[in-house]
């Protein structure tokens, strides 16, 4: 079956196969929809308590790096 198809589109068995996996695969409206729900739950999730993060980010990742070469975890 999947050779006469091939034949009749003028295309290899092979990206026939491919196609029909994209197509299974490829995200839904629902996916979609499901996606950008979690994405919004996780924002704010993960909170420093810290206000000026997004100016020093620099500083805090360097102390932080200090700090893990001071006290490795074990």
């Amino acid at each position: 079956m999947l050779r006469e198809l091939a034949a009749v589109r003028g295309s290899s068995i092979s990206a026939l196969i491919r196609e029909g996996v994209d197509a299974l695969l490829a995200p839904t409206a629902g996916d979609q929809q499901r996606r950008r729900e979690r994405m919004l739950k996780a924002v704010g999730l993960f909170g420093s308590g810290l206000h000026d993060v997004s100016a020093r980010h620099d500083d805090y990742l360097a102390d932080d790096i200090a700090e893990r070469k001071t006290h490795p975890k074990k």
